[in-house]
């Protein structure tokens, strides 16, 4: 299954979320369709329709602590507070991640707090089993969740997942079978394939690939099909790590565009099922 022009051409957000942002309607009501991957009004429209946040951004080192496991994580936050975002890394990284972390300022700087955590003990990722056992980094990404739900100040936030590389399907297939009430996903050069229950998800998800990374696009469109609320977004000019210039800040744009208007659904219970329904040539 092939997108018309692949290397130019998706399913894009522009028209989608320029509305999201100014809150004309909720994401059921939109009919998407094919436009030009170098239309980025949506990243103008972050910047002329929404204003950063001036709060203060606390931090702090923890350790995730369950019966099992103790894994060192940073907490970001503002004073007001109005959701979380959970970052599971990809294979080889860690908390430490430069992209990662670049990303979480930005959330940070619209109201969301982040938690980036290792998925695994330093001795552990030595191992190639672990980094590439999806059921063990889904299972710790699931224990991290509760570990923030269980801290009461934050107890009744939205709660969504970024992740990269293998932390995406990590945060794809926790979603599907351990932390149902996710509010949204967007997944950076992600591995979709590898995750099981695509098509128990039942939250919106944002598919981030790079147009020079062919593979992983390919890997991508097959696994959307499966994903019941799902929408591919190809970054011209990025590679799998989107190291290229201006590529990330299109990543932090969109992370923020999505997460933004999903937190404002009434409520975050499931949505219902449905087939993939986005729009193909």
């Amino acid at each position: 299954m092939q997108f018309k022009n692949r290397r130019e051409t998706g399913i894009v957000l522009a028209d989608v979320l320029l509305k999201a942002w100014k809150g004309q309607k909720s994401l059921d009501d939109y009919s998407f369709k094919f436009l030009d991957l170098r239309d980025l009004r949506v990243v103008q429209a972050s910047k002329s329709n929404r204003t950063f946040l001036e709060h203060k951004i606390h931090t702090h080192e923890v350790k995730i602590e369950s019966d099992e496991i103790e894994l060192a994580a940073e907490l970001a936050y503002p004073e007001k507070c109005k959701g979380w975002i959970i970052f599971s890394h990809g294979s080889g990284s860690t908390k430490n991640s430069p992209r990662n972390i670049q990303i979480a300022r930005s959330l940070n700087q619209i109201g969301f707090g982040t938690l980036l955590f290792d998925l695994l003990t330093e001795e552990e990722s030595k191992s190639r089993d672990h980094v590439f056992d999806i059921e063990l980094l889904a299972w710790r990404l699931s224990i991290a969740t509760r570990w923030l739900r269980s801290r009461m100040e934050w107890k009744n936030l939205p709660i969504g997942y970024f992740g990269a590389s293998t932390g995406a399907a990590a945060a794809l297939q926790a979603c599907a079978f351990f932390e149902a009430n996710i509010f949204a996903i967007v997944s950076r050069g992600g591995r979709p394939d590898l995750a099981r229950g695509l098509e128990k998800i039942r939250c919106p998800v944002l598919l981030l690939v790079g147009g020079q990374d062919h593979e992983v696009l390919e890997l991508n469109e097959t696994a959307a099909t499966h994903i019941g609320h799902c929408i591919i977004k190809v970054v011209l000019g990025a590679g799998h790590l989107f190291e290229e210039p201006g590529t990330l800040d299109q990543v932090s744009h969109f992370s923020r565009a999505w997460f933004e208007h999903l937190v404002d659904r009434q409520d975050h219970k499931p949505l219902p099922p449905k087939p993939f329904s986005a729009h193909r040539e």
